[in-house]
C-alpha cells in the first residue's frame, strides 16, 4: 500500500520498529479473539470462569500492547 511504502521510506522505519509492529500486530490479533470470544459468552449469558479469564485478559493483552506503543513511540 501506499502508506507502508511511505512508512518503509523513513529513516526510523529500522529493525526495531519492524519487530515492534510485529509484536503489536499479534496483541492486536489475541485481543480481536479473545474479545469475539467474550461477545459469543455475553450473548449465550455464559459468565463463567472462562468469561472471567478472558475478561481479565483483555486488561492483560492491552497493558502489553500500550508497552510496545510506548516503545514504538520513543523509538520514533
Amino acid at each position: 500500500s501506499a502508506l507502508e511504502t511511505s512508512w518503509m521510506a523513513h529513516p526510523a522505519a529500522g529493525h526495531d520498529i519492524v519487530r515492534l509492529r510485529a509484536a503489536l500486530k499479534a496483541v492486536n490479533e489475541r485481543l480481536w479473539v479473545i474479545e469475539d470470544d467474550i461477545r459469543l459468552k455475553e450473548q449465550a449469558q455464559t459468565f463463567d470462569d472462562s468469561f472471567v479469564q478472558l475478561a481479565r485478559s483483555v486488561y492483560i493483552e492491552n497493558d502489553e500492547r500500550a508497552r510496545i506503543k510506548k516503545e514504538i513511540n520513543l523509538a520514533l
